[in-house]
């Protein structure tokens, strides 16, 4: 995850500084990985927290919003809201 990342970051047009605010901002509130999902004029995050509930709490401060989803190996199979 951290390898595809940092290839996509690498490509051109695939970050503004919104997103590398973003980005930013969720790295010091403890994430293990994170990636870019989406193109065009929007996308979100998918990131792995170190710690579940203080990154929870870190994201209210910050004025954030979250949907947890569950990963398997074969990709996202449940969207919880």
């Amino acid at each position: 995850m951290i390898e595809s990342w940092n290839i996509k970051k690498m490509m051109s047009g695939v970050l503004n500084q919104d997103l590398l605010d973003l980005e930013t901002s969720l790295l010091s509130i403890g994430v293990k990985w994170l990636k870019l999902l989406g193109a065009g004029g929007g996308g979100s995050f998918l990131c792995k927290p170190v710690n579940m509930s203080d990154f929870m709490s870190k994201l209210r401060i910050l004025n954030l919003h979250a949907r947890i989803v569950s990963v398997s190996v074969s990709g996202v199979n449940t969207w919880k809201i």
